[in-house]
């Protein structure tokens, strides 16, 4: 019951601006050791990244150096990470899911790092339990075979109404080091993506793994589940 009346909270529409304010200060006082963060050009909020969710990846990523970086959707995020994992950490290898050719030939005029690497995946309209609409990518299963990671950033495909951007449910155990993970949530201020944030947390409590969740509030929610050993990640 907490937990719904502080979504129900943060929901209004005032709050949310004046915690996105809040997130923006907080996101830039962050990077200024690094000048190369503030000259990158980033187009914040509305569809794109907001501050909330640009803060978290700094800070998680800083925090946990993971050696493989999962991102559904290519955009403002990818960006930042692509250049911060350049000049940070190197040794990552980032995948960046995208569905869209025309919005990848776009994006092309970004130069993303050596780090980085996009692939495209088809996305197929069909049903979640034989009951719900879904949007997946096609042959999403895959991206398993070459190991698993550490950290994982959903922000794609295009949402649905119920049990939104669950390919990442749907392949937990191929694609999650459930001794080292951390996943990002985007957009769980919606229902469909807080139904299938919920389920992962189920599941991945049904499989036995010591973990912990937490959700942060801006103009967008974005909510965490990490293993035990990054308990402090709902203080930042």
């Amino acid at each position: 019951m907490r937990d719904l009346i502080k979504r129900c909270y943060y929901q209004f529409p005032t709050v949310r601006k004046v915690n996105e304010s809040v997130w923006a200060n907080v996101f830039h006082d962050s990077i200024k050791q690094y000048a190369y963060l503030d000259r990158l050009s980033l187009n914040v909020g509305r569809f794109s990244a907001n501050y909330t969710l640009l803060y978290l990846l700094h800070r998680i990523i800083d925090i946990s150096n993971p050696k493989r970086l999962l991102e559904l959707g290519l955009g403002e995020s990818s960006k930042f990470i692509s250049t911060y994992l350049k000049h940070e950490h190197n040794t990552c290898n980032h995948i960046i899911v995208e569905h869209d050719k025309d919005w990848v030939t776009h994006f092309s005029k970004f130069a993303l790092s050596e780090c980085s690497e996009i692939q495209m995946f088809e996305v197929k309209k069909g049903s979640y339990l034989n009951k719900y609409r879904s949007c997946n990518y096609v042959g999403f299963e895959q991206l398993g075979k070459s190991g698993k990671f550490q950290m994982i950033v959903i922000d794609g495909p295009l949402g649905t109404k119920q049990y939104s951007r669950n390919d990442v449910l749907q392949h937990l155990e191929a694609l999650v080091d459930f001794k080292n993970f951390i996943i990002v949530f985007d957009d769980t201020q919606r229902k469909g993506e807080h139904q299938t944030f919920k389920a992962m947390c189920k599941q991945i409590k049904q499989k036995g793994v010591s973990y912990g969740s937490t959700t942060y509030y801006g103009d967008k929610f974005v909510s965490l589940i990490y293993s035990s050993n990054y308990d402090y990640l709902n203080t930042l």
